[in-house]
């Protein structure tokens, strides 16, 4: 119940309750404090220390009726009813702010703004490729089968998105399907020590491991992801030998790069990133669908990975203030 609702908030609620349950205690929270959450910070705790002097300080002094703040690093005292009426934002620079966003809408939209070469993700839900999708589909049912690990190769938008989608959407225990790893995502040397070590490592019963790996990159010259890949795909020579060509999958751009020149000599199975699509909204190409589809999550039907891409289409297809972009913007902006 809201604190101050006009029939009296949780607090008259509470009330009532004990008159009616007295056997009950009734006991009211404010959502405020609830929302907070998680434990200070040591920022935190020197932050309320230096409020709390500062409040003890200027009721010694004599003063009354103040708030007591930080602006720009340094201890504010200012006069309660100033602290009130003062407006978050002003009139004029939110209709300033209102505006740039309203254009800047209407360019996304229209696709005529800065950087409209990279909007074809609006485009993915309308237009889908159920080929590709079908094409990736049974690819994961195949590596699902047959693989103990999966290891997915790629820093930045490369995996990230994947990895968000594949840790919201995937159970917390009795998971089935490979064993989801990832490299190329830093210099870490221990970890990659590790991560070699354990895929070289028999399973209980004595048989090696089945492992694939799916490394994405546009270059392919990516330091992290190429340094990682190239010791990993050792690996998987020395284990499976020729067969290690059907257990790599490499996604990266249409032609040119590093890694489009090893698919040429090696013949490992590609898959191509729109030129049209970057940064985070990759995730809804190849480089997103495979980790994901490897991992259970159902692509082809779109009810779940399809359903962000129609998030973000409807987003930009509301008002400025049904967008959550646009009213964060107006806020910072102002």
């Amino acid at each position: 119940v809201a604190e101050g609702d006009e029939s009296g908030g949780a607090i008259k609620l509470a009330e009532q309750l004990r008159d009616d349950f007295k056997k009950y205690d009734m006991r009211v929270c404010i959502l405020g404090h609830i929302q907070r959450g998680g434990s200070p910070s040591a920022r935190d705790r020197v932050l309320a220390s230096r409020l709390g002097a500062a409040a003890i300080k200027t009721l010694m002094e004599g003063h009354t009726n103040i708030m007591v703040g930080i602006v720009n690093g340094s201890i504010k005292i200012t006069p309660i009813k100033i602290a009130v009426a003062r407006k978050f934002i002003s009139e004029e620079d939110f209709n300033e702010s209102l505006e740039k966003c309203t254009d800047s809408l209407v360019q996304l939209r229209e696709k005529t703004g800065l950087g409209a070469e990279w909007l074809g993700w609006r485009d993915l839900l309308q237009l889908p490729n159920d080929a590709l999708l079908e094409e990736i589909n049974a690819l994961a049912g195949k590596i699902r089968k047959d693989a103990d690990v999966f290891i997915i190769c790629g820093i930045g938008g490369s995996y990230l998105g994947a990895k968000a989608v594949i840790d919201a959407l995937s159970p917390h225990f009795g998971k089935k399907g490979p064993e989801i790893l990832f490299a190329g995502h830093h210099m870490g040397g221990k970890y990659l020590e590790e991560l070699l070590n354990y895929i070289k490592t028999p399973k209980s019963d004595g048989t090696p491991k089945s492992v694939y790996v799916n490394v994405i990159s546009k270059s392919g010259s990516t330091l992290e992801t190429a340094l990682s890949f190239r010791m990993i795909r050792e690996v998987l020579d020395n284990l499976y030998g020729e067969g290690a060509t059907n257990r790599i999958v490499c996604t990266t751009s249409k032609e040119g790069g590093v890694l489009n020149g090893l698919i040429d000599e090696k013949g490992y199975k590609k898959f191509i990133i729109p030129n049209n699509v970057g940064g985070r909204f990759s995730v809804l190409t190849p480089v997103g669908l495979i980790p994901i589809a490897v991992a259970g999550i159902d692509i082809k039907t779109r009810k779940n990975i399809y359903c962000y891409s129609f998030f973000m289409k409807c987003s930009t297809n509301c008002g400025v203030f049904q967008n959550i972009g646009c009213i964060f913007f107006i806020f910072i902006e102002s």
